[in-house]
């Protein structure tokens, strides 16, 4: 299959609204331009009665991006991005009641040109991109109406945000999460217990870069 599209998407009130921005800490204002889009997918998809698999890849060329700025504490509209990747996923329905299942997505997301204040980020990875991502699981109906899931989440290294410079010297760690449900379905109500994080695992998905210390 293949597609071909173009979109905008016009600033929420919430993203032009600065409580704090104006004089004296005032509220105004910030207009932004509308963020523009050209996108371009193709991929491949393959079935069977207990087998689905699909490949694709995609292409997003943006304009006028939208995108929180710490520095400022307001929304800009970037320099021209380029975000594309490839994606995998499949499942497999290893016998009446068991299914197994996983997608991994091989991420970049790059500016294509220009200046951020004084920074000329002309090719540089856009903050809070992680370049790999994927999912594996299994799902057992242990009985028509109990259903226990496990779910491993990866999630690749990626920049800190506020380093569009790309010369932080570190980026966030990768991270594994594993989280474990149970499903249990009486009449007309489902009933659920979930352990997240499973393995206790520490880790972080959200940093800034520091304005004023390298840390």
């Amino acid at each position: 299959y293949g597609r071909y599209g173009q979109s905008f998407r016009i600033p929420r009130v919430d993203e032009i609204y600065d409580q704090f921005g104006g004089p004296g800490f005032t509220s105004r204002f910030v207009p932004l331009e509308a963020q523009e889009s050209h996108d371009v997918e193709a991929g491949v998809e393959y079935r069977t009665d207990t087998l689905r698999a699909r490949a694709s890849a995609y292409s997003m060329r943006l304009t006028n991006e939208i995108f929180f700025f710490v520095p400022t504490g307001q929304n800009i509209n970037l320099p021209p991005t380029l975000r594309k990747g490839i994606e995998l996923d499949a499942s497999w329905r290893v016998m009446p009641g068991l299914s197994l299942f996983g997608n991994v997505a091989f991420r970049s997301a790059k500016f294509r040109e220009g200046m951020i204040g004084t920074v000329n980020v002309t090719g540089n990875t856009i903050p809070l991109v992680p370049n790999t991502v994927f999912t594996l699981g299994a799902a057992w109906n242990i009985t028509a109406q109990t259903l226990l899931s496990v779910v491993a989440n990866y999630v690749g290294s990626q920049y800190y945000d506020n380093d569009v410079a790309n010369n932080f010297g570190r980026k966030m760690p990768a991270y594994t999460v594993v989280n474990l449900k149970l499903s249990q379905g009486w009449e007309r109500w489902t009933f659920t217990a979930a352990v997240n994080n499973l393995f206790d695992e520490f880790y972080y998905s959200y940093a800034v870069r520091s304005l004023f210390v390298n840390n």
